[in-house]
């Protein structure tokens, strides 16, 4: 099913134009006519009874049939046009709520060779130093006295800074770039003995975890909570690129007593870069993120032609984010798709530095297409149906059987107006006619259910194309 398309625009009229005087002359005038009629036809012996009967009870009672004939039309019209619209709303909410889905990012940590590096690409508490400058491995060596690799040691550490009691059960992924297996062996027994997983399941990658995996995430219920570890370390024959380690504990429940400002990972969409300020709209409208809640945005990988059609998008869609507010990741020569989780991890601190809306975007591949995520401190409650409209579709109802009502009573009262009926008659008006009535008002709520019906279907047909 493809989510990120526009949700068509509404076709029904907002409100249908009421009767005006142009259908209450169309009333008139057929009275107007029974009325000269009859006063043609009528001999002058005829009896006052029935000079008023034909020239004045019958005309008026023409002539209200006939305008309550035109409000009917115009209600049972304006009710199909709520139940279309009700429809409407329902699909609003249910794509809102698809494409708003998000995560809790109950708690996260990452070690870099700058110390407080995602603070210093805020500008927060000092600045990044120069690309030359920043060095390409941790300073984190091998722990003889304890006997541990210097895997285990960035693994300790980083499992160290989370700030949570105890995990009971988690489920943990571990990618470990360049690693043979006594290094995994050394990593599993961290997970294994450290005091903050009890009892863990851990599932070893091979290859690093591409935001699939984030997003199959989101979109699957889980009670527990899972803990992705992603360290990149340099090995022989590969040391262009800057090591990292961070963890990022996922939940759709917080697992502890939350004591600090939420963090929340939404669904995000791939996009062809010439396409980026369309989609952009489109997050916007899923209301991930309020726009004037979006302080930062991580641009990643992105340069030249992404790069600008990205700001350009923004001051499109927005008033624009300030130079500094942009944030690219040049930490060192050659780019890896893990500083894309990096990057991730440091807009969680600036949503907890009172940061408020991030927004990351990747290029990704050499496909000239872009990977845009949000995140924020705040989840935007879910829109639930405007009261409003089930008022205006009951007041719709009752109207519609109020005219119906009246259409059969002016019927009667015409028919009770001639001479004296027969008994047949009799029935028919009194029985068959009510009945008559009570199928007319079943068949239009069918219709308008009906309506609603194949509306709903058309925009599910739509997003499964």
């Amino acid at each position: 099913m493809n989510i990120w398309k526009p949700l068509p625009e509404p076709y029904w009229p907002d409100d249908l134009r009421s009767p005006g005087l142009i259908s209450l002359s169309f009333s008139i005038l057929p009275g107007i006519i029974i009325a000269i009629i009859s006063a043609l036809v009528l001999e002058p012996e005829a009896s006052t009874k029935l000079k008023i009967i034909w020239m004045l009870v019958v005309p008026l009672l023409a002539g209200a049939l006939i305008y309550t004939l035109i409000l009917l039309f115009h209600s049972v019209s304006q009710f199909w046009a709520d139940m279309m619209e009700k429809s409407y709303i329902e699909q609003r909410n249910w794509w809102i709520n698809h494409a708003s889905a998000g995560i809790r990012l109950a708690e996260h940590s990452s070690l870099f060779p700058v110390e407080d590096a995602a603070l210093k690409m805020l500008r927060l508490e000092g600045e990044m130093p120069p690309l030359k400058d920043i060095p390409r491995k941790l300073s984190v060596g091998v722990d003889e006295d304890m006997g541990l690799s210097r895997t285990q040691q960035i693994l300790t550490h980083l499992l160290d800074q989370l700030d949570i009691a105890t995990l009971n059960r988690p489920e943990v992924w571990l990618y470990i770039r360049n690693a043979d297996q006594p290094t995994q062996q050394d990593a599993s027994a961290i997970i294994h003995n450290h005091t903050l997983l009890q009892k863990p399941t851990l599932h070893l990658l091979q290859a690093l975890p591409q935001c699939s995996m984030l997003e199959e995430w989101i979109m699957t219920y889980f009670c527990d909570s899972r803990l992705l570890i992603i360290m990149e370390l340099q090995g022989a024959n590969d040391d262009a690129f800057c090591e990292y380690a961070t963890a990022l504990l996922f939940a759709h429940q917080c697992p502890s007593p939350d004591t600090r400002m939420p963090v929340w990972c939404f669904r995000s969409l791939n996009c062809h870069q010439h396409q980026v300020e369309k989609y952009l709209d489109i997050l916007f409208a899923a209301k991930q993120v309020v726009p004037a809640n979006l302080r930062h945005v991580w641009s990643g990988n992105l340069q030249g032609e992404g790069l600008y059609l990205l700001k350009d998008a923004f001051n499109e869609t927005l008033s624009g984010i300030p130079e500094h507010n942009w944030h690219r990741l040049p930490v060192a020569a050659t780019w890896t798709p893990g500083y894309r989780w990096l990057m991730l991890e440091w807009a969680a601190q600036a949503i907890r530095h009172g940061q408020r809306g991030q927004l990351l975007a990747t290029q990704q591949g050499e496909k000239q297409q872009i990977n845009v995520a949000m995140m924020s401190g705040e989840r935007i409650n879910s829109p639930a149906d405007d009261g409003n409209n089930w008022l205006q579709i009951l007041h719709g109802i009752f109207k519609i059987i109020t005219l119906i009502s009246l259409i059969g009573l002016e019927i009667m009262l015409i028919r009770f107006s001639l001479p004296k009926e027969t008994q047949d008659d009799a029935f028919i008006y009194l029985f068959i006619m009510p009945a008559g009535m009570m199928l007319l008002a079943l068949g239009i709520f069918t219709q308008g259910l009906n309506i609603a019906r194949r509306h709903r279907e058309r925009i599910i047909d739509y997003y499964r194309r």
